[in-house]
């Protein structure tokens, strides 16, 4: 189960990939049919957005049979954290289907474009405390168990992070200019609280822990200092509003990077919380 819950976790962080690309080039509703994909199982021709399109649903067909089986197993457990991680991964999944269906159907409304992004990046934070819920734990060192204060922390910074994807996702898809403007206030406000907790959970937790735990808290400092460098050329090589169909390749790169950067931070954060929270809780 520890393999089906790894391979979880890259699909999702896959489809949310190729997720970015659409999202940032403008390719979405190159196919504009759904469940068939331009009348066809598989359309005629692959070519462009088409191809994106394709893969993304594919990638999101594949991911949804492994998290149903991955989640049907979970509930066999007698850990109620397990039953519950399996029940809501196995919802957001099917909720993903209904929305991504519908969407299409109706041309994708903003609103129902900002609730598919953010219940995919939350998938991919489900789906990494998932990895971390099956795989053994190996007990920290008397020295190491963490301060409940440095745990809170990492809650409150995996909750800042997944607000600001949901805020970036009303940015991308907002279709007036107040709502945008408003969303990326909050985007850029909530930026600073992530710089700065997440700056001292890197350097605190990552000099006080060990193995892969300690490599968790360093990689949220790395993935800040990447994240702020990607949102500055974001913003430099942004098309003008209004200028649909005008992205240059470095925007769609950038912000897709920025995009996919901030679902890991979301997915490092979330999977260590989970581990310091089990590793207070007492043995057996």
């Amino acid at each position: 189960m520890r393999v089906l819950s790894i391979a979880v976790f890259l699909l999702s962080l896959m489809v949310v990939t190729v997720g970015s690309v659409i999202s940032s080039s403008g390719y979405g509703l190159s196919i504009p049919d759904w469940p068939l994909a331009l009348g066809r199982l598989i359309p005629d021709p692959l070519v462009g957005g088409i191809v994106w399109e394709f893969a993304h649903r594919i990638l999101s067909l594949i991911t949804g049979l492994t998290t149903l089986l991955l989640g049907g197993l979970l509930l066999t457990k007698a850990d109620p954290l397990k039953r519950r991680l399996g029940g809501a991964m196995m919802a957001i999944i099917l909720v993903q289907i209904l929305l991504g269906g519908l969407g299409v159907l109706q041309e994708f409304p903003w609103l129902l474009k900002v609730m598919h992004a953010s219940l995919a990046h939350l998938f991919v934070g489900l789906a990494a405390a998932a990895v971390v819920l099956i795989s053994p734990g190996v007990a920290p060192a008397v020295n190491e168990l963490p301060d409940p204060a440095a745990i809170r922390k990492t809650r409150a910074f995996a909750s800042m992070v997944l607000l600001q994807l949901v805020a970036g996702a009303v940015v991308r898809h907002a279709e007036t200019q107040t709502v945008m403007i408003g969303a990326l206030l909050l985007h850029l406000l909530l930026a600073i609280g992530i710089v700065a907790t997440g700056m001292s959970i890197a350097l605190r937790l990552g000099a006080a822990l060990s193995g892969w735990r300690s490599a968790l808290a360093y990689a949220i400092g790395a993935g800040i200092v990447v994240q702020v460098l990607l949102g500055f050329t974001v913003f430099i090589s942004a098309p003008e509003p209004g200028a649909i169909g005008q992205q240059s390749l470095s925007y769609i790169w950038h912000a897709g990077s920025h995009m996919v950067v901030g679902v890991l931070l979301l997915a490092c954060s979330t999977a260590l919380y989970l581990r310091l929270s089990r590793d207070l809780e007492p043995a057996g």
